[in-house]
């Protein structure tokens, strides 16, 4: 009987042993499709985040050229400013040689003014001993018609 019992004893424990292995290949087998599941989530979020990067080096290449064209127009624009600047110079440059060249012509037109103010002068002072001459020349001809008209009489 003792035997019997042991085998019975054995034979629950086998059971219970087998139905164990059974509820382990169960769980295994769980396991194995929750980890087919999770590769597969890592797959299709690898090839999410895959298709991310590719979209996101497409925006930053986009932004790199619009910063390159973005560049490239205030390089231009400095350039312009610059051309401007020094377009303005050389026009305050020019206008300065030109007020100056102005200031010589007038102290010139000043200076024949004088001149001329002083030739006017002397003109009339030489046209005033001319006709200071002329008078005594007369004077002196009309002296001697009459000393002439006085000797002839």
């Amino acid at each position: 009987e003792a035997a019997a019992a042991g085998a019975e004893a054995a034979a629950v424990r086998a059971r219970e042993a087998e139905a164990d292995a059974t509820q382990a290949h169960a769980a295994a087998a769980g396991l194995e499709e929750d980890l087919y599941q999770v590769r597969e989530e890592a797959r299709s979020a690898a090839a999410r985040h895959a298709a991310e990067l590719v979209e996101a080096r497409a925006v930053t290449k986009a932004l790199e050229a619009r910063a390159t064209t973005a560049e490239a127009g205030v390089d231009k624009e400095t350039a312009a400013r610059r051309a401007s600047e020094a377009a303005c110079g050389a026009a305050r440059a020019e206008a300065t040689r030109l007020a100056l060249e102005a200031d010589a012509l007038r102290t010139e037109v000043d200076r024949l003014a004088d001149a001329k103010a002083r030739t006017e002068t002397e003109l009339a002072a030489a046209q005033a001993a001319v006709d200071d001459a002329r008078a005594s020349a007369e004077d002196a001809a009309s002296t001697a018609r009459a000393r002439d008209a006085a000797a002839v009489r």
